[in-house]
């Protein structure tokens, strides 16, 4: 028994090391093995501020030498980190480059949909502008989505900046405002469009007519063609992408072509700049890491917990029939929560509770999920057994104040450690956005609105996946954690499917824009699935009911939901 308590000791302590190395690493990385000088910093932007990362060449750091700027902007629902790989592959050009959260987002206050058009945009290009080592006279911008509109309104009304990208919007498509029609062959100043060939927000076919006008030629836009002259500021060029919306400005095709556009706009008479390997790559895979070590620290953490603080001994709810299926639980549970995908995300988007854009869509679809599977998971216990339909005693003995204090616990233990990093290291663990961010206090604040949408629906997942389903006799967990996860996932990964490959095969889209623009959200929402589909699983197995699982899990969820989306107009 001392032999494997020591063995939870073990564990824990080499996770640590795990994860503290793997973020160190990244952060060397992110530096460019420190030829990059790495800033947070804060700019005043009308009532409230704006988070920045600032990457500044160590070579002009402390300098009086010059060089280009680039200000950069993130989509919806994302943050700085998001585009950070860009701000670091344009400095090891020789750029100073500033990515920001958009105004509502991340650290930055404000709300999206305020007063101000370029959402913090305006305030960060005069603090790039103002600074001692950036040339004033070369000033590019470059956005994503989102962040492409309010680069469209900074670059139409400032003709200080040499140089613009838009990346998925900017012109056109469901990005398309009432000032579009102000783009011209001279304005903005040397354009670069990236669009993704299968991005579910454009009809790349549409934008022709636009482009024509922009690009001043009758002709069908050529892409990767460059019209017009560096040096005259009209340069215009389309770039089309075998991508997505959501991976446009990860993909290495378009970093290669945002900085050779940078470089040509900046320096028109002469090709000075090398492109030196794509460092953003391996440190977007090195947190990733990161996180899924982090993630794992909950099996020792929990053991420890348990053994020295609990001193309790776990028992386990006696089910007297386990009557679902796992075919079952895969229709009745899985694929409930992707029929009600679209409806309940579009109806969230209209009622501004919890009070996030897209986090009120995620809160509203849970909920019903969670809502609607009680219901069916009630009628079936009801039909199938006769000696046992008291759902309410299963939940209620599914739950102990032991499990509280565990959860509480693992939460701020991933809270502490992931602070750590972000504070000292400069580094959020992330797939594509940060997962578990630090929280400012109005997040902080916003986090209890969706406590209740999320237990009902993690309570309703326990009882399909772990109280209830009757499990075929697997031989090992991994396997049984494998079942359980396909039972979670598969479903949502034929939507994608069923979206994703007559788009890139056929070139058809069966489900339109708007909607398709919600599917695409589960890119990002799968890996969250996979984390609070592993911690049900070990925390249920551990401790033989699911009550720690289901409240870890609801404040995991209430946790990344606070962290990432933004403020809106009605907050």
């Amino acid at each position: 028994m001392e032999k494997i308590k020591e063995n939870h000791y073990l564990v824990l302590i080499l996770l640590l090391l795990l994860f503290l190395n793997t973020v160190c690493f990244a952060e060397k990385l992110d530096t460019d093995n420190e030829s990059i000088i790495v800033k947070e910093i804060k700019i005043q932007s009308n009532n409230y501020q704006i988070s920045g990362r600032l990457y500044i060449p160590k070579i002009v750091y402390n300098t009086d030498t010059k060089v280009p700027g680039i200000l950069i902007l993130h989509g919806i629902s994302c943050t700085k980190e998001m585009l950070s790989g860009l701000a670091l592959e344009t400095t090891k050009a020789g750029f100073i480059s500033l990515t920001i959260d958009l105004a509502g987002h991340g650290e930055s206050g404000g709300i999206l949909g305020g007063e101000d058009p370029t959402l913090g945009a305006e305030a960060a290009f005069n603090y790039l502008a103002q600074m001692n080592n950036v040339d004033q006279t070369k000033i590019g911008v470059v956005g994503h989505s989102l962040g492409a509109g309010a680069i469209r309104t900074l670059a139409l009304n400032n003709i200080n900046i040499t140089s613009t990208i838009f990346i998925g919007g900017g012109v056109g498509g469901s990005n398309n405002v009432s000032n579009s029609n102000t783009l011209s062959a001279t304005l903005p100043k040397n354009l670069l469009i990236i669009v993704g060939e299968h991005d579910v927000l454009f009809n790349i076919d549409s934008l022709e007519p636009t482009l024509r006008h922009i690009f001043n030629t009758n002709e069908k836009i050529i892409s990767e063609q460059v019209y017009g002259d560096f040096s005259s500021g009209n340069a215009r060029k389309l770039l089309i992408l075998s991508t997505i919306h959501l991976l446009e400005p990860l993909d290495l095709y378009s970093v290669h072509n945002i900085v050779d556009w940078f470089n040509s706009s900046f320096y028109s008479d002469i090709n000075n700049i090398q492109i030196k390997g794509f460092t953003y790559i391996i440190r977007e895979i090195t947190l990733i890491f990161a996180l899924t070590t982090l993630i794992l620290t909950i099996i020792p953490i929990s053991q420890i917990f348990n053994e020295k603080i609990l001193y309790t001994k776990n028992e386990e709810i006696i089910i007297k029939h386990r009557f679902l299926s796992e075919k079952e639980v895969l229709f009745a549970w899985g694929f409930l929560g992707v029929i009600l995908f679209i409806p309940t995300m579009l109806v969230g988007a209209l009622i501004p509770f919890p009070t996030l854009l897209i986090g009120s869509s995620m809160a509203w679809w849970l909920l019903s999920t969670g809502l609607i599977g009680l219901v069916i998971l009630y009628l079936l216990n009801q039909r199938r057994l006769k000696e046992y339909k008291d759902l309410q005693k299963v939940i209620r003995l599914s739950f102990k104040y032991k499990d509280v204090y565990l959860a509480l616990f693992l939460i701020v233990c991933l809270y502490l450690l992931s602070s750590f990093s972000q504070l000292f290291l400069l580094q959020k663990v992330r797939i594509f956005v940060p997962i578990l961010p630090v929280l400012t206090t109005t997040r902080l604040i916003i986090l209890p609105q969706f406590l209740l949408f999320y237990i009902i629906y993690f309570l309703s997942e326990g009882l399909y996946l772990h109280v209830y389903r009757a499990r075929l006799p697997y031989n090992s967990k991994i396997i049984d954690f494998l079942m359980t996860l396909i039972l979670k996932i598969s479903p949502y990964i034929i939507l994608l499917c069923i979206q994703y490959i007559p788009m890139y095969f056929f070139g058809i889209r069966l489900i339109p824009s708007f909607a398709a623009f919600f599917v695409e959200f589960l890119f990002a929402i799968i890996p969250m699935l996979i984390i609070s589909t592993f911690s049900s699983w070990w925390l249920n197995n551990y401790t033989r009911r699911i009550g720690a699982g289901v409240i870890f899990n609801t404040l995991l969820y209430s946790w990344i939901t606070a962290g990432l989306f933004p403020f809106g107009g009605f907050f």
